[in-house]
């Protein structure tokens, strides 16, 4: 029974579009674990030198000899906001009105350290524990009651809320090749309890697709999985000249088990070019492209996943240090979630520091907003003498104010 009410939940979700968005692809990793990079955008292809570097750039871990140490934590809160189309006597769309506000709230930690020899054979090496995917959002589902023609009624809220995340162990090691390149090689041991509940049933509503929703969970509103993998990355950086610099990153698809959420995480391949302009208006500039590769899970299931295809994630950053040693630093982001109709999230951030003997802390903040409208669950016939032609659904607008401070040492 319960793999039969796993199943229509399944074939419910893809119909209705909510678990592209938010568990089940489980819509991209966290922050950067460290301050400076997520102030310069979140650039993890080439981004500042430091042990935390050992998840997504691990050639990255040390570019000086000595003992690394890095601790970081991350704090999201996420808003999401839902508005009907409003409409004239003219059948013309005049505005937006809200009908539900939710909001989140939650935190990251990463740790780690590491450590580079005098002798440049000896790889260099960073142990730690870092967070690799955040599941955390809420999402808010209109029930409308329709008796005739003229009548609409909004009767109530589904809310669908997922929480959990995979962290984990992670090593590193990275060694140079002569004096103009990097390569390193990282492994996360990461496992979570992830889990997904759905407010009360909306009872003998007349709503749309309720039968189906009811049908789930009338005898389950709360599912959790445990999910376990092994997270590879392989990066290397090339220095042709003092002011270019050249990244590339792998991390191929990791497989999660058998749940209800995606059997295997898409892999990533990354490419980044950083630029030392002369003078001192900016001291690093790094441009960042990204291709999540969600067609292996169109390959691994092209009954629920068919319609997947890889997409591209973009990231810039500028680094500048004053005369007395304070960074500046400032960036951008642009990321998609695959749907048929691509949504897409755009994202600024900020950041500085400040240094104390061997230790440099580091603190940054930044915003992400997205704006899409919601898929097929408010038939444009439902609206009071509205055309068949009319595509106006509802829109989503959702916002996330982060903030990432981390302590790094170096001896």
């Amino acid at each position: 029974m319960r793999k039969a009410l796993i199943g229509i939940l399944i074939l419910t979700s893809l119909t209705l579009g909510y678990t592209y968005h938010g568990c089940y692809l489980l819509d991209g990793p966290v922050m950067a674990a460290n301050a400076s990079a997520f102030g310069m955008g979140g650039v993890n292809v080439l981004p500042p030198s430091g042990a935390s570097n050992g998840l997504w750039a691990p050639n990255r871990i040390a570019d000086k000899p000595g003992i690394y140490g890095s601790v970081w934590t991350g704090l999201t809160h996420m808003n999401e906001e839902r508005q009907m189309p409003l409409y004239d006597t003219f059948e013309d769309r005049v505005g937006w009105k809200s009908y539900v506000k939710s909001g989140i709230t939650y935190s990251d930690f990463a740790a780690f350290a590491g450590y580079r020899a005098e002798n440049e054979m000896i790889p260099a090496i960073a142990l730690g524990y870092a967070p690799l995917y955040n599941t955390n959002y809420t999402y808010s589902e209109q029930i409308r009651e329709i008796d005739g023609v003229l009548q609409d009624q909004l009767v109530g809220i589904w809310r669908i809320e997922s929480e959990g995340r995979l962290a984990g162990p992670v090593v590193a090691i990275s060694e140079d090749i002569l004096e103009y390149a990097t390569v390193g090689i990282s492994a996360a041991f990461v496992s979570g309890e992830l889990s997904m509940s759905r407010s009360a049933p909306a009872g003998d509503s007349l709503s749309y697709n309720a039968e189906d929703w009811e049908a789930v969970f009338s005898a389950d509103t709360h599912y959790t999985a445990e999910i376990s993998g092994t997270h590879l990355t392989l990066a290397a950086a090339a220095y042709p000249t003092e002011r270019w610099q050249i990244g590339l990153r792998y991390s191929p698809g990791m497989e999660t088990g058998d749940t209800l959420y995606p059997s295997l995480l898409p892999g990533r391949i990354g490419i980044g070019i950083g630029y030392l302009p002369p003078g001192h208006v900016v001291s690093r500039f790094v441009a960042e492209a990204e291709m999540v590769q969600y067609s292996q899970l169109a390959e691994e299931d092209s009954v629920n996943y068919g319609s997947l295809q890889d997409i591209w994630n973009f990231r810039v950053g500028l680094e500048h240090i004053l005369h007395g040693g304070m960074p500046m630093r400032v960036g951008a982001y642009y990321k998609c979630v695959p749907l048929p109709e691509t949504i897409t999230r755009l994202g600024f951030t900020i950041g500085s520091g400040a240094s104390f003997g061997p230790a440099e802390l580091n603190v940054a903040a930044g915003y992400e907003m997205s704006e899409y409208s919601h898929h097929d669950q408010f038939p444009e016939t439902w609206l009071p003498n509205s055309p068949d032609d009319r595509d106006d659904y509802d829109r989503v607008k959702e916002g996330k104010l982060i903030g990432s401070i981390s302590l790094d040492i170096h001896f």
